[in-house]
């Protein structure tokens, strides 16, 4: 019997002790954490049990125990609703439970646009995230005539687009916009802050006298082509020597791009694709930019790095290999490719 009273002595104080803990974590706010508003984000396929793992992984509360035992007492007859929400890691428990449990969601969301992405792939994004309808963004951004009347008009750097689309100005980056954010909105933005981030080389681009769209669509191609940095710059000194003698730029990627493929070495028939974007077959820049580059690619056609390489290939760990001869590219394609 005294030891039964034990017993239930010891689980009454276990009660008591981890009732306090859990009463404190509800209706304390942690002071030592951020105050700034972080998004936090539920996925239409998180169980609940999935959320409170997320919410405590991210740091917004202290036990996914304590948190499923708060919403079980306050608010069981609410489901959590899919959504981005706002939320402050030094909230107190029930300030993140009522934030979620109340439907508090927040209208901006934050995407994030890869560099090297086309507007096909932006759109696929975008669709995806629910933010537009498939379809949407790509209709805006290659229309020929809200090109003429709106963005030629607005932006400076579009007048001399020969495509009249927007394909390699939607600069990749992050961006916060509103759930019911259209695509115009989304493409403004985008240009805004090409506009904002090329700032700097437009001087550089005067001083050589070249032309931003044919710096555009050749970044476009080194983007694709390699990875870092020293490699975009020396690329593009290459693919600027074969443009001023005449010889074709022989680029992977664009032949990629015509055909759909990812192929590290495309084949015969791939390379023999008819299409003013193969530049195995067709000398000079591509008719427009392949993708969207990134800053590295834009800035390391303007400032290349000088080296007497003329071919390149890239292996399947993604290690650049250069080659000064026709005949030694060759061998190095039988090493690394075959």
């Amino acid at each position: 019997m005294r030891k039964s009273k034990i017993i239930l002595s010891l689980i009454l104080v276990v009660v008591i002790i981890y009732a306090g803990y859990f009463l404190s974590d509800v209706f304390s706010a942690d002071k030592n954490k951020s105050a700034n508003f972080e998004l936090f984000k539920i996925n239409k396929e998180d169980n609940f049990s999935q959320v409170a793992e997320n919410l405590y992984d991210e740091g917004f509360i202290h036990s996914p125990a304590n948190f499923k035992m708060y919403f079980y007492l306050f608010h069981k007859n609410r489901a959590l609703k899919p959504g981005d929400y706002l939320l402050q890691k030094s909230m107190s428990l029930r300030e993140v439970g009522n934030m979620l449990a109340y439907g508090q969601i927040s209208r901006e969301r934050e995407i994030k646009i890869i560099e090297g992405w086309t507007i096909t792939q932006i759109d696929d994004y975008l669709a995806g995230e629910g933010i537009i309808t498939a379809g949407e963004f790509k209709t805006e951004a290659t229309n020929a005539a809200k090109y003429k009347e709106k963005y030629a008009t607005e932006y400076p750097f579009l007048k001399n687009v020969w495509g009249k689309t927007l394909e390699g100005f939607l600069f990749p980056d992050t961006y916060r916009v509103y759930i019911d954010s259209t695509s115009e909105e989304i493409v403004v933005k985008m240009l805004d802050n090409f506009a904002a981030k090329t700032t700097t080389i437009m001087p550089e681009l005067k001083k050589q006298d070249k032309n931003l769209y044919e710096i555009i669509t050749l970044a476009s191609v080194v983007e694709k082509e390699v990875n870092t940095p020293v490699d975009r710059r020396l690329v593009a000194d290459i693919f600027s020597r074969r443009l001023s003698i005449g010889m074709p730029l022989q680029s992977d990627a664009t032949v990629n791009y015509v055909t759909g493929k990812g192929a590290l070495q495309p084949s015969a028939d791939d390379i023999s694709v008819a299409s003013p974007y193969n530049t195995y077959t067709h000398r000079g820049l591509p008719p427009g930019p392949i993708c969207s580059p990134g800053l590295d690619s834009i800035e390391a056609v303007v400032g290349p790095k000088a080296n007497d390489y003329w071919y390149f290939l890239t292996t399947p760990d993604e290690q650049v290999i250069y080659s000064r001869t026709y005949s030694e590219h060759i061998a190095n394609k039988q090493k690394y490719l075959e």
